[in-house]
């Protein structure tokens, strides 16, 4: 799971899909919208520095981009990035967002350069 860098929604994997949730009032989270459809078994959940794109990797070996621009409609982001045939290990964002590292189970890294 993973919140988003202002912590109004939190990203939940459960299984293959995604929940997001509203937790402007954390003590009452809403669930957001319909839930996202994760590819395979969920590992990694991150947000974007802005908080603008949700990563997620899963059992598929690929990693899937979402426009979180309004979190209660969010929409895929081109097609799921080929991670490695033996796994990933991480995921993570450049400080400014334009980056995407995807870290291999064996150690090998694959940046992605996202369009600003």
């Amino acid at each position: 799971m993973a919140f988003s860098p202002d912590g109004r929604t939190l990203a939940v994997g459960v299984f293959s899909v995604i929940q997001l949730w509203d937790m402007s009032d954390p003590a009452h989270p809403v669930l957001l919208g319909r839930s996202l459809d994760g590819g395979d078994i969920i590992y990694k959940l991150t947000f974007s520095p802005d908080g603008r794109i949700l990563a997620n990797n899963s059992g598929a070996n690929t990693v899937k981009l979402w426009n979180m621009s309004d979190p209660a409609l969010p929409k895929a982001v081109g097609r799921p990035l080929d991670g490695n045939a033996n796994g990933i290990g991480g995921v993570a964002f450049s400080p400014d967002g334009h980056v995407l590292a995807v870290a291999s189970a064996e150690g090998t890294i694959k940046l992605w350069l996202l369009s600003k």
